[in-house]
């Protein structure tokens, strides 16, 4: 089981993949970012797709804290049809949490946005590889969501 937690900067998700980490026995892996925001995207989303591959390969069950999915979603190019290449992700088998705030108080709307829309293509894609978890930060449950 490979399973990525996903959502804009505050949600918890840190906090959360090392909880469901804990509860599971799985490795928790931090998934890095680019270094420079200049850095070029087509080649640091490359990059990332070749991370994802290779931690799928070597590790088979883990938590992904962050993912390629934030690496499109963070990304200046962000319309420049990554989005589809997205889909990847799913059938590469992972299963995507996506921490998502209940109210619209964050500053970062812009990112909220693009992460609903991710979201949702990614659901439409496989209901069954995609969960939207609602609410916000530190009011996740003590114990990690059932998996259906």
């Amino acid at each position: 089981m490979a399973i990525i937690l996903e959502g804009i900067d505050g949600m918890g998700k840190t906090t959360y993949a090392r909880k469901l980490s804990n509860f599971l026995n799985l490795p928790y892996i931090y998934f890095p970012r680019p270094k420079h925001k200049e850095q070029n995207t087509e080649e640091w989303i490359r990059y990332a797709f070749k991370l994802m591959r290779d931690y799928k390969e070597n590790f088979k069950n883990f938590i992904l804290d962050r993912s390629v999915i934030s690496s499109v979603v963070y990304s200046y190019d962000y319309y420049n049809n990554y989005k589809e290449a997205l889909k990847q992700v799913i059938d590469m088998g992972y299963y995507v949490i996506f921490m998502m705030p209940e109210t619209d108080r964050y500053a970062d709307f812009l990112f909220i946005h693009r992460y609903w829309e991710v979201a949702h293509l990614l659901q439409e894609y496989n209901p069954n590889a995609v969960h939207i978890q609602i609410g916000e930060r530190y009011e996740y449950p003590d114990t990690p969501i059932k998996f259906e």
